[in-house]
């Protein structure tokens, strides 16, 4: 006798016109469910120089805000220079985790929109909440420079120690903030052997409005 076939159509329940409602809603389940939560704030940044040349990496979201998501980095970094050329970016949450019910659920985010740099009292802010290990981190490392890891632990233990002795890690002058301002949002809903569904949101006069599409 033939084995069942388990299949079926996964279905996203939208009840708000708002993106970031539903995107809140997702993160809060994710949360809840997967063994290290802190990957939550991971999202996949990919930028374009001027010259066309994409470039993506993992970034760290520090701040959600009611229209977008802030990080800070490096000003001199490859996706800073990018940015400054091409503020049209994209962006991809990924969460893939068991829920409440064993489940395999997969879940991903995509965005579409312009970053904008943020002024130095918000960078400063951002920078002052970050934990010790992270302002060790903007002292130590300038992103893309080619370096000599000896030295470059060199720099790290002694800064290290003077953070033991007291010292206050001041801001470096590179250190920037940056929002990103989705201008689509598209949510990639899936679990088992189910076929995904996909709810895309675009942003026009002041309104978002929203279709399923086909996986």
């Amino acid at each position: 006798m033939a084995s069942k076939i388990i299949s079926g159509i996964a279905s996203i329940e939208v009840n708000t016109s708002d993106p970031f409602q539903l995107f809140y809603l997702w993160k809060e389940e994710a949360f809840r469910c997967l063994s290290k939560p802190n990957t939550l704030n991971v999202m996949n940044l990919a930028t374009s120089s001027k010259d066309g040349c994409v470039s993506n990496r993992n970034i760290q979201i520090l701040r959600y805000d009611p229209d977008g998501f802030v990080f800070l980095t490096d000003s001199s970094s490859r996706k800073a220079k990018d940015i400054a050329d091409n503020p049209n970016v994209a962006s991809t949450f990924l969460w893939c985790y068991s829920n409440d019910g064993g489940e395999i659920i997969t879940k991903q985010i995509r965005l579409q929109g312009v970053i904008n740099k943020l002024d130095l009292d918000q960078t400063k802010e951002l920078y002052d909440a970050a934990p010790t290990f992270r302002k060790i981190r903007y002292n130590v490392c300038k992103q893309g420079l080619i370096v000599d890891q000896k030295e470059i632990k060199k720099i790290h233990d002694k800064i290290l120690e003077d953070v033991e002795n007291g010292r206050i890690l001041e801001m470096p002058s590179y250190v920037a903030a940056y929002k990103l301002l989705p201008s689509a949002m598209e949510f990639y809903y899936g679990y088992d052997n189910f076929t995904a569904d996909r709810v895309l949101f675009t942003y026009r006069g002041n309104n978002w409005n929203y279709v399923h599409l086909s996986a």
